[in-house]
């Protein structure tokens, strides 16, 4: 199944246009630790890549369909883009995020029982769902696992170079209102 994700283009806009890197946030406001890439990885065997993303600190629990974030926008992403055909251009991505929910409750709860992890397909600045993967986090660690069969770029993505480590935070209603962090 396949979505497209307006949101996602409103949301990775707004980090084009309005964010800063992590202790550098656009109001002024450090990142916090969740959202702090400290290291990350990449291993493959004949049919399944794997990553890991490390950050600084993990909560057992985040807040999630925040009040002061608006309807539709993402609100938490760990991920990594993968250039698969080595253009120089994110094609595909593997991530955990989430999007704050129309006229949903504030909701307290763990990372991967709350947000989607999906293979995505990007195409500019519009993405959608190509596939699954499967996601899990020990202590502060992200492991992002993909079969090679979910998408055929896949098969063209051989080493760590082709990645990118990512994360953002959007925490309020303004463009300067988030953070986001990197890691090449």
């Amino acid at each position: 199944m396949r979505r497209s994700i307006g949101w996602t283009a409103i949301g990775m806009l707004a980090t084009a246009v309005g964010s800063g890197a992590c202790g550098g946030g656009g109001s002024g406001t450090s990142c916090p630790p969740f959202a702090q890439i400290v290291g990350g990885s990449f291993s493959r065997t004949a049919d399944r890549l794997s990553w890991t993303l490390e950050v600084a600190e993990m909560p057992a629990t985040l807040t999630f369909n925040q009040a002061d974030v608006p309807e539709f926008i993402l609100e938490y992403d760990w991920g990594v883009d993968l250039d698969s055909d080595r253009n120089g251009q994110t094609d595909l991505r593997v991530a955990v995020r989430h999007a704050r929910e129309s006229g949903a409750e504030i909701t307290t709860g763990d990372i991967l029982s709350v947000a989607s992890a999906d293979l995505w397909t990007v195409a500019g600045p519009v993405s959608s769902t190509s596939g699954s993967i499967d996601a899990s986090i020990t202590g502060n660690t992200f492991l992002l696992e993909v079969d090679a069969a979910e998408d055929p770029g896949l098969a063209l993505v051989t080493e760590r170079g082709q990645s990118t480590w990512t994360t953002f935070h959007e925490f309020g209603p303004g463009l300067g209102d988030q953070c986001r962090d990197q890691l090449r």
